[in-house]
């Protein structure tokens, strides 16, 4: 049982790196700086709200 979850969960991972891989490939400086910035502010909320 343990070895099909990690076999699922591997095969998710490699399949989202896929998808990822794909998107970021055809992306502008400006979509990826969009991205940097979402990615900084969830973080920034995620972490304050441990506090």
């Amino acid at each position: 049982m343990l070895v099909d979850i990690m076999s699922s969960v591997t095969m998710w991972f490699s399949q989202v790196g896929n998808i990822i891989g794909r998107e970021l490939s055809h992306m502008s400086p400006r979509e990826y700086s969009i991205g940097l910035v979402l990615c900084i502010c969830v973080g920034f909320v995620l972490l304050r709200g441990r506090n």
